[in-house]
């Protein structure tokens, strides 16, 4: 389901679904965010599992200044129709989605995220204006709280506890 603005556009959705798989392992997955004008999402409650792989969270995330007009998805709509079942086919893909990127740089940067990671621990991430990941407060499945403060190229520049 998709949410739109008063004028027609796309500003928001709600997915949802699952199944349980031939070999009996289970799959579900919900989204439910809300866009920035002409833009991507800023803010989403999401969850998948695959099996006993399961995460669930809220993201807040920062778009770029490039807007998600008609134009721009009608382009990328045409690159996700082309068929990728050989090697040729994917890296026409490939090569097509970068130079659209050219064309329209649209942008979207992690600045938040609460919610429980694929490694059964809680997490809150938050990040710099660029996405980087500077502050990670954890604690683990065992219990074992963690806090790190990182540098904009992801290197741990303090751990607690050491």
């Amino acid at each position: 389901m998709l949410f739109m603005n008063d004028e027609g556009t796309e500003n928001g959705g709600l997915l949802f679904g699952g199944y349980e798989g031939k070999d009996g392992v289970p799959h579900a997955w919900g989204h439910l965010s809300f866009d920035e004008y002409e833009q991507d999402q800023t803010m989403s409650l999401d969850t998948q599992q695959d099996g006993a792989d399961r995460s669930a969270g809220i993201r807040i995330l920062d778009n770029g200044s490039a807007r998600i007009t008609p134009e721009v998805l009608a382009a990328f709509g045409k690159v996700k129709t082309m068929p990728r079942d050989t090697p040729e086919q994917v890296a026409a893909v490939k090569k097509a989605m970068a130079e659209l990127m050219v064309k329209y740089p649209i942008e979207e940067h992690p600045r938040a995220y609460l919610g429980r990671d694929s490694d059964k621990a809680s997490s809150l991430r938050l990040a710099d204006a660029g996405g980087h990941n500077r502050i990670i407060l954890k604690v683990g499945e065992d219990g074992t709280p963690e806090m790190e403060f990182l540098d904009a190229s992801g290197k741990v520049v303090e751990r607690w506890p050491k």
